[in-house]
């Protein structure tokens, strides 16, 4: 077996072990007690439904502080996913994107315009947490937004959501097991 496909092989493991450490995030209205925590069930955050006739998301604000990356919308909240990537680099149309880190989240959302830029902040943001490096759009394509999180090691996000804002609260695997 040569050097690349073991090394393939190895980031395929870490990816399953991230997944199976991070599991659906509950959605609350209001901000959890307890420090966040994810489950051993799957993806970090699972894709909600936006309601019927909801008006197409707009991203007013995304910051990075801490492990916390919060989005702001112009009215409510889009349709989401979380994924923990065993890297963190992001293929994406204009190559690939590595950020900073040694381990990866992408962030999808979905109920977008696919005729408009969906997000006209910072491209990348930097956060000083333990755990978050850096976060930086990668996607805006036929109505879905994605950011690529680099994080310092494995893990995944427990999310809150509350009226029109998302926070995505990054936690290490070894903190969610």
């Amino acid at each position: 077996m040569t050097g690349r496909p073991r090394g393939r092989l190895l980031l395929a493991a870490a990816a399953l072990l991230a997944a199976a450490a991070c599991g659906p995030s509950r959605l609350a209205e209001a901000a959890p007690a307890t420090p966040p925590a994810c489950t051993a069930s799957g993806e970090a955050a699972g894709f909600r439904p936006q309601p019927a006739g909801a008006a197409p998301a707009t991203i007013v604000s995304a910051a990075a502080a801490g492990d916390t990356l919060t989005l702001v919308f112009a009215r409510g909240t889009p349709a989401f996913g979380a994924t923990p990537q065993p890297s963190p680099r992001f293929d994406t149309e204009a190559g690939p994107v590595t950020l900073a880190g040694t381990a990866g989240l992408h962030v999808s959302m979905g109920g977008f315009r696919g005729d408009a830029v969906n997000y006209t902040g910072p491209r990348s943001l930097t956060a000083g947490g333990p755990l978050l490096r850096e976060v930086r759009e990668i996607d805006d394509f036929e109505g879905y937004v994605g950011f690529g999180v680099g994080l310092a090691a494995p893990g995944c996000a427990s999310v809150t959501a509350r009226g029109s804002t998302l926070t995505f609260r990054f936690v290490a695997l070894s903190a969610a097991a």
